[in-house]
């Protein structure tokens, strides 16, 4: 497998950048091992980031092709195992009815997963989802929702135009980072949206990652780390204009949506506080770049240490989620067998696999209670709250979590 290598900014073309964080070598997202190939040679490459020194895009430049990581058959994130997605997504669609929407209006959404936002759409929507991973596809039919398996672009929308027409509201959650020719991609949205149409698309948040030091949504299939203002700049190529934006509670209240139409809405409040907010914090400049470099890496320094004191005093310790953010947090702190008994995850496609790497074994939460642990690691750090929720019993019980906030390792 080899490295797909850009050598221009995928929203402005500019062959210039500097280098905002080297994070090592690191296994692609959910590249779980069976107990059988553990002795076998794994794959692993360079995760750095930089930024464009002109647009000020924050990316990844050599990545692997999406090709290996979706449409194989074994893509293991699946929207339904997340806890309080459904929820989360009640609230998005209400919004979408609210303004955006009427009965039998068409709604597309891009990389729609098994299908946990349009099912809630469905009894009055015309309703097509397309995604990459035909694994999540076939689980989206089997609830009913028109699905379709592709990687999203100009030539995929130009099928979908030919059959369904125009849309109200293209949607694109939490994939529009994984995008490497972004100028393909919004051809095709701009070719599907209805004149007085919404694109919205929801993505980690750039503009709090660096207040927050958050580091874990740093990883192979997310290209691009995005800020309001170099979206701003990049719709007006394709006359399209960002009159809304929210920054959400997902990804540890690291993440945004973005609203976008091509009919000159007016900028909602909400938007001009964002803006007003990047220019005051200086999101987008070098120095911010070389600050949020050295804040990560003292949050890594931070989290290995404490548990190695931990470890010391004798207290056990399972991490809670083996994620794509796990991995990243994992490795960039390395923290392998020697600090985690074992991996607690409630998918029960990743239960009896081991993670990349490190070689722990990912086991189910009941299997955990024959073994519990002094301590839980939460590196799933965006449902943290949820997790600690649900484990109330275990916190009761006298046992305490973990949570790595960037340089702030709380012990709850």
């Amino acid at each position: 497998m080899e490295l797909i290598k850009n050598n221009k900014c995928r929203m402005c073309d500019s062959q210039n950048f500097w280098e905002v964080i080297d994070l090592g070598t690191n296994s692609l997202v959910n590249s779980y091992i069976k107990k059988e190939d553990l002795d076998k040679e794994e794959l692993i490459f360079p995760l750095v980031v930089h930024q464009c020194k002109d647009c000020k895009l924050v990316q990844i430049l050599n990545v692997v092709d999406p090709v290996e990581i979706y449409t194989k058959g074994n893509y293991l994130y699946f929207s339904t195992d997340v806890p309080g997605l459904e929820k989360y997504f009640e609230e998005y669609v209400q919004d979408l009815k609210s303004r955006f929407l009427k009965e039998n209006d068409f709604v597309l959404e891009i990389a729609s997963n098994d299908g946990i936002l349009l099912n809630q759409l469905n009894d009055k929507m015309r309703v097509l989802g397309i995604d990459a991973a035909p694994n999540a596809v076939l689980k989206a039919i089997k609830k009913g929702v028109p699905s379709f398996p592709a990687l999203f672009n100009e030539k995929v929308a130009q099928l979908v135009h030919q059959e369904f027409g125009k849309a109200k509201v293209v949607m694109a959650n939490n994939c529009i980072a994984h995008v490497n020719d972004l100028n393909d991609f919004i051809k095709g949205v701009d070719l599907l949206l209805d004149k007085d149409g919404v694109f919205i698309f929801e993505t980690g948040y750039w503009g709090n990652m660096i207040k927050r030091a958050n580091y874990e949504q740093i990883y192979h299939d997310h290209y691009c780390y995005f800020s309001v203002e170099v979206w701003s700049r990049y719709a007006k190529k394709f006359n399209m204009q960002v009159f809304d934006a929210v920054v959400t509670p997902a990804q540890d209240n690291c993440a945004v949506r973005v609203f976008l139409c091509r009919d000159n809405r007016p900028k909602t409040d909400r938007l001009k506080e964002i803006e007003q907010d990047e220019i005051d914090f200086g999101a987008n400049t070098h120095e911010t770049s070389i600050k949020y470099k050295q804040e990560v890496e003292q949050a890594c320094v931070n989290l290995k240490e404490k548990l190695i004191d931990l470890k010391k005093e004798g207290i056990t310790i399972a991490a809670y989620g083996a994620s794509a953010k796990a991995g990243t947090i994992a490795r960039a702190a390395d923290i392998g067998s020697d600090l985690i008994d074992y991996y607690v995850d409630d998918a029960p496609e990743k239960q009896g696999l081991y993670t990349p790497i490190y070689h722990v074994p990912i086991i189910s939460r009941n299997e955990a209670n024959n073994n519990p642990p002094d301590y839980f690691l939460i590196l799933a750090v965006n449902y943290a709250d949820n997790i600690m929720a649900k484990e109330k019993s275990f916190h009761d019980n006298g046992g305490k979590f973990i949570v790595p906030r960037g340089t702030d390792i709380q012990v709850l």
